[in-house]
């Protein structure tokens, strides 16, 4: 997975593939984005369960949900939340 540090102007400029792929915030442990092949830009969250299985969440849709708000709903959810699915 590739490491990005996260602006605007990268993010909108990243264009879609194949096969979906994602890109990792190198600011945000745990704050990615993924691209799907028709073009939608999804906020995810990349966490490990309490019996440390590896598991994501969508947090929103890029650009509707910005930047700041993605990290602050990633922090939200993988501190205060310790990134449950309560």
């Amino acid at each position: 997975m590739v490491k990005i540090r996260f602006a605007r102007a990268v993010l909108h400029g990243l264009k879609p593939r194949k096969v979906r792929y994602d890109v990792q915030d190198s600011e945000d442990t745990g704050l990615l984005l993924r691209i799907s092949p028709q073009g939608r830009k999804t906020w995810m969250i990349n966490y490990r369960s309490e019996t440390g299985v590896q598991q994501q969440r969508a947090l929103g849709k890029f650009p509707a949900m910005s930047i700041e708000r993605a990290r602050e709903a990633a922090h939200l959810a993988l501190n205060g939340a310790g990134g449950s699915d309560d």
